[in-house]
């Protein structure tokens, strides 16, 4: 081989080496994107199509603090509360969603077209700095969707359950 064609070799080489590098280095930033405040959180999935099948949980924070909608299982959409709550069970939502890098979820859009009658699910996440993250599915679902679901849902029922609803 002669030494032009050895030069030409190294560089294209390196030039393949160096943008392996960069790409590398723009998925790990991308995969280690952390939330730090979510300003909404609007999720809902449905458990077939029963009557009152539809879950809904909302989280806003605003002006005065952290406000949670809940719409539980099997409960009519007339009877979900909507109250002011700590700001600590948003950080717990931040942590859930973070723990399973729900970020990467923005744009799923999963769908089987081979089930007529199953669950379904909906979320958008509006964080402090405006940025959304979307994402939607029927019979398909994104990483780890099933354990955010049941962690979510484990901290809005646990509000729900100690909410005073005799009124």
């Amino acid at each position: 081989m002669c030494a032009d064609m050895k030069i030409k070799v190294l560089i294209i080489c390196f030039c393949v080496i160096i943008i392996g590098v960069l790409i590398g280095l723009l998925l790990m930033s991308k995969s280690g994107e952390d939330i730090k405040k979510i300003k909404r959180l609007y999720f809902t999935y449905s458990k077939g199509y029963m009557v009152n099948s539809g879950v809904k949980y909302e989280l806003e924070n605003d002006k005065n603090g952290c406000k949670v909608t809940i719409k539980p299982y099997d409960v009519p959409d007339k009877d979900e509360i909507s109250l002011y709550v700590s700001d600590n069970y948003s950080k717990k939502v931040e942590e859930v969603l973070n723990k399973y890098s729900v970020v990467k979820w923005d744009g799923f859009k999963g769908n089987d077209p081979y089930v007529l009658d199953g669950d379904s699910f909906s979320m958008t996440l509006t964080l402090d700095d405006g940025r959304e993250i979307n994402a939607s599915g029927y019979m398909d679902w994104p990483d780890n969707y099933m354990k955010v679901r049941n962690e979510l849902d484990d901290i809005f029922m646990e509000i729900y359950n100690e909410t005073d609803r005799s009124n």
